[in-house]
């Protein structure tokens, strides 16, 4: 009891020196005058501190909301082995499809002609499509093959009695892999057994008793091989890069988000202490002597 009594008498001598000091002081403090405390600038430093590293926490949420929507980041311009991103008969996945690989194989003297193939600068024409065997002798697999662009059927046709002389003749092929199209014949169209579409199940069906039993679900667009486009009288096919689809985790931005508000609050709590401090002085400025 005696403890309690002494502590509260401390408390009013402490509250009457302070009272004292600011009544001689004269000075009318100001919230301004408050902030620039040696102590409020230094709190000032802790919070922007604070403030720093929720931003950077926010930053770092705000770079994984939006994210590459395969789990693995791919490079398709990197040339790969074909049978690294796609095996035979195995549907093409998001890494495989307009991956640039290379394959050795042999191509056949079986050629279709696809039509109305629209080259980058917007001519329309066709393209050469072939069958070539690859996977060596002891596992030979199909695999269809678009050679080049030509402006008009004539050009294909002579094309594709030039590709007899080569057929058989094994070599290194480099390219771009693309997917199955739909298979549709072009009949109703007027153009007879041209095809409207590149679709290895529908090519197996066509050239018949001259594929192998295994095939590749996808089709190869060769990249410019000057001599055998120079020797078939082709124009190259700009085959362009996939672009990776986007996704937006949700997530991740609600918490990139939360850290804004966090790094917003550490500087408003400092400037509500410093209210805090200024509307207090005045407080015991203005309060009767105890």
């Amino acid at each position: 009891m005696v403890d309690t009594k002494n502590s509260v008498k401390q408390a009013r001598q402490a509250q009457r020196q302070r009272l004292c000091e600011l009544r001689l002081s004269g000075a009318q403090p100001t919230l301004k005058s408050v902030m620039l405390r040696p102590k409020s600038l230094l709190a000032l430093l802790v919070a922007l501190v604070v403030a720093s590293g929720f931003a950077w926490l926010a930053q770092w949420q705000l770079g994984n909301a939006v994210q590459a929507q395969t789990a693995q980041a791919y490079d398709s311009e990197n040339v790969v082995p074909l049978r690294s991103v796609n095996v035979p008969g195995e549907p093409l996945d998001d890494i495989a499809a307009g991956h640039r690989v290379q394959v050795e194989g042999a191509l056949t003297g079986d050629t279709q002609t696809v039509i109305n193939r629209q080259r980058e600068d917007g001519a329309i024409g066709y393209w050469l499509v072939t069958r070539a065997v690859v996977g060596g002798a002891d596992a030979p697999v199909n695999l269809a093959v678009v050679v080049g662009w030509a402006a008009d059927e004539q050009q294909i046709t002579v094309a594709a009695q030039k590709l007899q002389g080569v057929a058989g003749e094994s070599a290194v092929y480099t390219g771009r892999y693309n997917p199955t199209e739909p298979p549709q014949r072009s009949s109703a169209t007027g153009y007879g057994d041209r095809l409207a579409t590149v679709a290895p199940a529908q090519l197996i069906n066509i050239w018949g008793a001259e594929a192998v039993s295994a095939s590749y679900s996808g089709f190869l667009v060769l990249e410019p091989e000057t001599q055998l486009l120079q020797e078939l009288g082709l124009e190259r096919i700009h085959s362009r890069a996939p672009q990776q689809a986007t996704e937006l985790n949700w997530l991740n931005l609600f918490y990139a988000i939360e850290w804004v508000l966090f790094a917003c609050f550490a500087v408003y709590f400092w400037v509500r202490i410093m209210r805090d401090t200024w509307e207090k002085e005045h407080e015991l400025r203005l309060a009767p002597a105890l």
